[in-house]
């Protein structure tokens, strides 16, 4: 934290920021205008979150399923002759995967966690080629019922 007397000029403040660091929020408190800081009221207060947004695509090559993000493109543990469909969850973190939908055999849905490196965003990899570690949650059987007319 920096702190600035009354009336003085706000100067840049120096810090280093952590390799994995993608975003940052900056936060000024204090008097911007008529208002006027008392013991229980610190003023005006405005945050801003700095950086870029973190984009991850799910995608079918050849056999696999692959996770592409900014520091490089790595399998998924799903291949395609198994999962026809793969997509993303309603969390950043959760993969929902579909077989071919069918009757014989019947079709199942899967949801899974990608494994994620502690204090990052960055997936847990593991082995040759690099593979995203996967947490199965939750898998449903697709079952359907044929109409007889």
């Amino acid at each position: 934290m920096i702190g600035v007397a009354p009336g003085a000029p706000v100067i840049s403040a120096r810090f280093r920021v952590p390799e994995d660091t993608e975003r940052l929020v900056a936060v000024y408190a204090g008097t911007l205008g008529l208002e006027r800081a008392r013991d229980d009221f610190k003023g005006a207060v405005i945050g801003k979150v700095l950086g870029g947004v973190r984009v991850e695509e799910v995608f079918a090559d050849g056999a696999r399923w692959r996770l592409r993000t900014p520091t490089g493109v790595f399998d998924l543990p799903l291949s395609t002759d198994l999962y026809d469909d793969v997509k993303w969850g309603d969390a950043d973190n959760v993969l929902v995967a579909r077989t071919r939908l069918g009757l014989d055999p019947p079709g199942f849905a899967a949801t899974f966690e990608i494994v994620r490196r502690p204090e990052s965003v960055e997936p847990v990899t593991d082995g040759t080629p690099l593979t995203v570690m996967l947490q199965p949650l939750a898998s449903a059987s697709l079952t359907f019922a044929t109409a007889r007319w």
